[in-house]
């Protein structure tokens, strides 16, 4: 198992746009199954910066890859991604594998 672990840093002013945005993500995520590792977190930066944390769960990066570009490439989810880019600031990402799902945490990200 692989844990995904994305860092999305909000673009200034657009806290609460972000997370409507995010909501509609979500449920087109359950919709495909998206397996998350719960989640999205909302937290802040070192700065101050509000910050999206969002974990998800598959068999391997290539098939979280496929997951996501299948996701993202035609319909609901293509509208939904054009709609990101003026929400961010950055977006920072890993993957943490072996990962056993039964709770072992994985070295803190150097973010």
């Amino acid at each position: 198992m692989h844990l995904r672990v994305v860092r999305v840093t909000i673009a200034p002013g657009k806290t609460e746009a972000y997370w409507a945005w995010s909501a509609e993500i979500l449920k087109l995520w359950d919709e495909a199954g998206v397996v998350r590792a719960g989640g999205p977190y909302a937290t802040k930066g070192p700065s101050g910066e509000d910050v999206g944390v969002w974990l998800t769960v598959h068999e391997s990066e290539e098939q979280a890859r496929k997951q996501f570009q299948g996701l993202y490439e035609a319909g609901r989810g293509k509208e939904l991604i054009a709609l990101r880019p003026p929400l961010v600031a950055e977006t920072t990402g890993g993957s943490f594998a072996p990962w056993d799902g039964a709770g072992s945490a994985p070295l803190a990200p150097s973010w």
